[in-house]
């Protein structure tokens, strides 16, 4: 552990990124805390800093670091929590401003990380939302609509929308069947802001209610900008829980638990954490969620009252240690899971205790509390979340409210110690106001003699200034502390007066933040701009370092190297753009371009419990202040649903470090098995020159272009018929000649050449009379022979009955010879219920097919092309991988060589008749953007009003583009810089999807208030004849992250980069180590 005392801010930076338990204690007072704090510490404000220390930070041995606001009063809290009993104490140097010196991030505001948090569940999970016009006009339709309001309920009573609900955020899940008895209720969850009504509504949607759930935009604020009213008084309020109400939460939270891996205890458990000894070495929190009402009424020993929308709303006042155990505790298994499903992904260890209370839980029923005041300034009051005071300290002698009259007509001076605003309201007459913090003036008196009589609302941070002052004043000079406070002065019957606000100058007010204070006073420019400050807050986190969500555990490269040949599923994901992929990745790592990541992956991972290890570059950890792409990866699989996410720790340049393998290129597996195909069986194989000189001297061949229709069009050699490889069992034997003729079977280089060829000797032709053309098309073009482009030759649609009789034969015969199993619906029905197996299923005969009809859920993917590309289609290693055909013909091949590669594949029984339906996963859904016409953009662009930014590849974008605009990808959209002088961003992309995840990177930052996507693209701004341009060498080839330059015009006529492509492919049985060549199955070529 570090050693504490003076802590230089790259010292604080290793405690905030380390793991070990420890407290950043900010002691400004609010008004300084406010105006800017590091975003992690919590503020203890000297004022009452033994009155809060102890709750916050429970165990006395917990390292505490200090930081002021560069005025010297962390040295002094040191002192005092010294004496208090905490042993591990340091003071930060420089405070504050050295953090802010040294270019780190500082906070305005409170609540921040619970603020910061609302924008990310919202930028993550896509939160939906309602403006106040659209709930306006739904509310005086009398639509099908609740409002509920997740705040307190002295919150909701203080003012709220018309007609909603109180129901506070933690009793939203266990209090919703008995609040909404529809399905068809429309659901808008309100608050004063955005925080609480954001993760109330994802809250309800995670839980998998039936209804259609979405947040007000902007709350009550939202509300009042709108020039709509508020209503004030509590008038409607949540109900009691019903037996089959609380039933279904419970089943609602288990099913959370399990989606989010919400860990959980019993209570012998929580006896030994909570215990004595245990305490001392780790801190554990143990909150109890339920309505404070219900806590009141029972509640296990050692327990405090958080009830969970607050706890989440405003964690840093409850929670004070750092990478702390918090433990979370109800009476119904709902309210404690959806609680710590937050707090998980807000970053804490967290767990809900089991069955808290037995068959002794208290009822649920929580009392109405009545009298709740009503309107602006009960609003400023009802926000504040009140902290738990420990039991005070006495630092000078008590007196009775009557000694303190006699000595205040004495001469003595009378000192309120209460907040400023408490003090505004009600003083003695004549006192004077002061803070514990700025005791200079009070000492001055104290110095020259005068007695004090200090008050404070009931005595106890009166007592804390007296420790100070006491350390001035001479042995004859009184200090005394007025018994009970101002309440006893009260109940004395003593005079009480009030002050103006101008008594008190904003300077002398340090415990005040006066930054956009008035919001709630109706005051439009304070409301907009703490909405503004609260959208921008997560552009703020992500520039400080810190990340929210579940994100992923980190494992370091020999670890996953262990973990890729164990034999449990697993999926690899490349988060990087395909060219970055391309230049250089582990063998069995796919291609999951963070770009499209929500796009793609449940396709490639359709299990969400599955492992997943993602990985970047490694690097560069940091992209000019952006989090990792790996860290914002981990973050956005966790909002699907992932939770077995892990990160590689140092991602690629980890991976290389550690000496293991790194594959350039893409389809890498499925090229390594056509390499090791030739090897094994030795597939025959014929040279360019050869196959012209045969063709010359008048030998029958027959040339089969293996590739797909659209490949064999763009270039072919010359006479070839296109029959893909996964078609060459149905087809061939009906190709005119072909019983005759020699077949060689080619592709564009080597791979499917290879595969074709070996598929017909695997069915039973002759060796002799099935070669694979050497090289390919890239062969064929380097011996100098001309290619053919544009041919249409296929093989004909129609399969005779002998042919298919043939072709089951033979596919029967090699499914017995490599051990191919079919399985029949039902199982896979089971696998698919039992969650144990990522199941695949794939259709795998030609499009036209594929669309005259399928199974539910299955997945097209032409035969021959799975078996060339398969980490295109299958994410997850060991998987279970079933293909099916209608003529029990070509899915026994596919399944042959997919064994082979390494897949647990199997064939489906009676395939499209065996009526098989799978549940369609799920899919992402892409979030509609504004659209612009390109009319408008042209107008806007010309009145320098908007910024184009273009999301296509870097290549589209090369050829022709929206004149100015500029180039991005997701990845840099963080940080890409924008013109200072234009908030609104418009979007040209090819696809909304990308456009929508492009949005939310935008929306994250500062500088962006608006994004909106170009209708049409970019095809309708060139035909619309507005001003276009090129730009061949911008991006720069380093920039273009999404293109692989890797051989890339190996077909256009670039000799040498197809002589380098056929080295790469030909080398890549050497680069394999033991492991990774004994995933390929090859004992049938043996």
């Amino acid at each position: 552990m570090m050693h504490l005392d003076d802590v230089s801010i790259e010292q604080l930076k290793q405690w905030l990124a380390g793991s070990d338990e420890f407290a950043l204690i900010d002691v400004g007072e609010e008004g300084e805390f406010g105006l800017g704090h590091l975003l992690r510490a919590i503020n203890v404000p000297y004022s009452r800093l033994e009155l809060l220390v102890p709750p916050l930070v429970p165990r006395r041995s917990c390292p505490i670091l200090l930081i002021d606001h560069g005025n010297g009063i962390a040295s002094r809290a040191r002192e005092r929590l010294r004496a208090f009993g905490y042993s591990q104490l340091g003071v930060v140097r420089g405070g504050v401003p050295a953090w802010r010196a040294a270019g780190n991030e500082v906070f305005q505001g409170i609540y921040v990380p619970s603020k910061a948090f609302g924008e990310w569940v919202e930028h993550t999970f896509d939160t939906p939302s309602i403006d106040a016009g659209q709930l306006a006009e739904l509310l005086d339709a009398n639509a099908e609509v609740i409002v509920l309001d997740p705040r307190t309920e002295a919150e909701h009573a203080a003012r709220h929308v018309p007609s909603a609900v109180s129901c506070p955020g933690g009793e939203l899940v266990y209090r919703f069947d008995d609040l909404v008895s529809s399905p068809d209720t429309l659901v808008v969850v309100a608050c004063g802001g955005r925080t609480r009504g954001i993760v109330g509504a994802q809250t309800l949607i995670n839980s998998g209610v039936p209804n259609r759930v979405v947040a007000l935009a902007d709350g009550n604020h939202g509300w009042r900008l709108a020039g709509f009213e508020l209503e004030v008084g509590m008038h409607r309020r949540f109900p009691s829980v019903s037996e089959a109400g609380s039933a279904r939460a419970a089943e609602r939270a288990r099913e959370v638990a399990r989606r989010f891996d919400i860990a959980r205890i019993e209570r012998s458990t929580f006896d030994d954490w909570m215990s004595e000894a245990q305490q001392a070495r780790r801190t554990t929190y143990a909150f109890d969620v339920r309505t404070p009402q219900e806590f009141a009424c029972g509640h296990l020993p050692g327990t405090r009252s958080a009830p969970g929308g607050q706890l989440i709303q405003a964690t840093d006042q409850w929670v004070g240690t750092l990478n702390a155990r918090v433990v979370l505790i109800d009476s119904d298994n709902a309210r404690a899971t959806m609680t710590a499903h937050w707090l998980k992904h807000m970053g804490w260890d967290v767990y809900v205790l089991t069955d808290a209370f037995g068959v002794d839980a208290p009822s649920s029923d929580a009392a109405q509390v009545n009298g709740y005041a009503v309107g602006a300034d009960a609003a400023d009051r009802a926000a504040r979340v009140e902290r738990e005071w420990s039991a005070g300290v006495r630092g000078a002698p008590e007196i009775s409210p009557v000694d303190a009259v006699a000595r205040i007509r004495a001469g003595a001076l009378a000192v309120s110690f209460d907040s400023s605003a408490d003090y505004l309201a009600a003083h003695p007459p004549g006192a004077v106001w002061a803070n514990r913090a700025r005791l200079d003036e009070i000492k001055a008196h104290v110095r020259n003699d005068r007695p004090l009589v200090l008050f404070s609302s009931d005595a106890a941070t009166a007592h804390l200034a007296a420790l100070d002052l006491a350390e001035v004043a001479g042995e004859g000079v009184s200090v005394a502390v007025v018994a009970g406070g101002l309440r006893a002065w009260r109940d004395q019957g003593l005079p009480i007066e009030a002050s103006p606000d101008s008594a008190l100058s904003q300077d002398a007010r340090v415990d005040v933040l006066y930054w956009a204070n008035d919001r709630r006073q109706g005051n439009a420019d304070a409301m907009r701009a703490y909405l503004d400050w609260e959208k921008h807050l997560l552009a703020q986190v992500a520039a400080d370092g810190y990340s929210f969500g579940l994100g992923g555990r980190s494992i370091d490269a020999p670890t996953l190297k262990r973990w890729l040949h164990d034999g449990d599923e697993i999926a690899l994901f490349d988060v990087r753009e395909h060219g970055q992929y391309g230049e250089g990745h582990p063998l069995f790592a796919v291609s999951l371009p963070y770009s499209r990541l929500e796009i793609d992956v449940e396709r490639l991972a359709p299990r969400k419990d599955v492992r997943v290890v993602i990985f970047d570059s490694g690097s560069e950890s940091r992209d000019d202040g952006a989090p990792s792409v790996a860290a914002r990866a981990s973050q956005r699989l966790a909002a699907l649903g992932y939770t077995k996410v892990h990160v590689l720790n140092g991602g690629m340049h980890a991976w290389r470090d550690a000496g293991l393998n790194v594959f350039s290129g893409v389809n890498v597996p499925s090229k390594v098995f056509g390499e090791l195909i030739e090897h094994a069986y030795d597939t025959p194989r014929v040279s360019a020159d050869e196959l012209v000189a045969w063709r010359t001297s008048g030998r029958n061949v027959l040339l089969l272009d293996g590739r797909p229709i659209d490949e064999h069009r763009k270039m072919s050699v010359p006479g070839s018929i296109c029959v893909p490889n996964g078609e060459l069992a149905l087809r061939v034997d009906d190709l005119p000649g072909s019983k005759e003729a020699i077949l060689v079977v080619h592709c564009a280089g080597r791979t499917r050449s290879i595969v074709g060829a070996q598929t017909l000797i695997n069915l039973g032709w002759p060796k002799d009379r099935v070669l694979a053309l050497e090289n390919g098309t890239q062969g064929w073009y380097l011996a100098d022979h001309a290619l053919e482009h544009g041919d249409e030759r296929r093989y004909s649609d129609t399969v005779s009955p002998a042919t298919l009789a043939a072709a089951q034969v033979a596919s029967a015969a090699l499914a017995e010879r490599f051990g191919v199993q079919s399985i029949d619906a039902d199982a896979v029905v089971r696998w698919q219920a039992e969650g144990e197996y990522s199941v695949f299923l794939f259709d795998v005969r030609t499009a036209d097919e594929y669309a005259a009809g399928s199974l539910p859920g299955a997945r097209h993917v032409p035969g021959g092309q799975l078996v060339h590309a398969t980490d295109r289609y299958v994410g997850v290693r060991h998987a279970k991988v079933i293909v099916f055909d209608d003529d029990d013909a070509r899915a026994p091949v596919i399944a042959s060589w997919l064994r082979q590669l390494g897949h647990d594949a199997y064939v489906l029984s009676a395939g499209v008749r065996s009526g098989l339906t799978l549940p369609r996963p799920d899919r992402w859904r892409a979030h509609a953007l504004p659209g612009i016409d390109a009319s408008e953009l042209s107008a806007r662009r010309y009145d320098a009003q908007a910024c184009v930014v273009d999301v296509r590849s870097s290549m589209a974008f090369r050829r022709a583009h929206v004149a100015g605009a500029i180039w991005s990808i997701r990845p840099r959209l963080a940080t890409v810089a924008l013109p200072s002088d234009r908030a609104d961003v418009v979007l040209v992309a090819d696809d909304d999807a990308v456009a929508a995840l492009a949005a939310a990177e935008l929306l994250a930052r500062r500088d962006v208030s608006s994004v909106s996507v170009l209708t049409g693209g970019f095809a309708t701004w060139a035909a619309a004849g507005l001003p276009c341009e090129s730009s061949p060498d911008q991006p720069s080839d380093q920039a273009c992250i999404d293109f692989l330059f890797f051989v890339h015009d190996r077909h256009e006529g670039n000799r040498e980069a197809a002589r380098r492509y056929l080295e790469w492919e030909t080398g890549l049985i050497g680069q394999l180590d033991a492991d990774e060549l004994a995933e390929f199955d090859m004992r049938g070529g043996r």
